[in-house]
């Protein structure tokens, strides 16, 4: 997780942590570039590791929760 955080820092993303028990984690970026960058380095140290993992990139959803 440490070393994930610093490429975090590194690549000035606005906020990274582990999300809920794990092993989910997710970064808040300013923008898609710092949020595709961050991941790409992020899977290449997970991949040197020989540790298996998906990314995904998404926008915020600004409207909240919805009543249906």
């Amino acid at each position: 997780f440490y070393e994930m955080k610093k490429i975090a820092e590194e690549e000035q993303v606005l906020g990274f942590s582990i999300s809920g028990a794990g092993p989910s984690l997710f970064a808040l970026c300013p923008n898609s570039l710092v949020a595709e960058k961050t991941s790409n380095r992020i899977q290449a140290l997970l991949t040197e590791n020989k540790i298996e993992s998906q990314s995904y990139i998404s926008m915020i959803n600004l409207e909240g929760a919805k009543k249906y």
